[in-house]
């Protein structure tokens, strides 16, 4: 009965601590102070219309965006990105980068990249993925500000007279 058990349990184990996940980069305070035009780029290889989501996620943003294809006249930005997929008895989003440079000068104004294992993809869209991508890309890494906001509400009064 044990043995059966330790074949269960060391499998497990090890499964999860194979997960991994990270999210970083940066972002110049330009990106969110000044509200600029943004072209994305269309990536080769794209089957899934990432650039398009992309558009949709700078307009909600209150940003003025537009496809390679439709091409603006003059943008402020060009915004970039690679995707990388993945099979583990399911495709999934393994990897994915987004770049924000300077239309006129090619500078990088703001990046990140998003790596998760399949574990760690579980549950989640690339539509996801891509999101807090852009999201760091503009307005920076905001994990510290999230973490001190999750720590604070979590705390409860000790209970007296027991």
């Amino acid at each position: 009965m044990k043995a059966h058990t330790a074949a269960l349990v060391v499998p497990a184990v090890l499964a999860l601590s194979c997960s991994y996940k990270s999210l970083h980069g940066f972002a110049q305070p330009e990106l969110a102070e000044r509200i600029g035009r943004f072209v994305v780029m269309h990536r080769s290889g794209d089957g899934r219309d990432i650039d398009q989501f992309l558009v949709s996620l700078l307009h909600a943003h209150g940003r003025e965006a537009k496809g390679e294809v439709e091409s603006m006249e003059s943008p402020d930005y060009v915004v970039e990105y690679v995707d990388r997929w993945y099979w583990d008895m399911r495709t999934y989003m393994i990897d994915f980068r987004v770049d924000v440079r300077d239309a006129e000068t090619g500078v990088l104004l703001g990046t990140s990249r998003s790596f998760q294992t399949s574990l760690d993809a579980m549950g989640r869209t690339y539509q996801e993925i891509v999101q807090s991508a852009l999201d760091v890309a503009l307005w920076g890494p905001r994990e510290k500000a999230e973490k001190s906001a999750q720590t604070t509400t979590s705390r409860r009064p000790k209970r007296r007279g027991r």
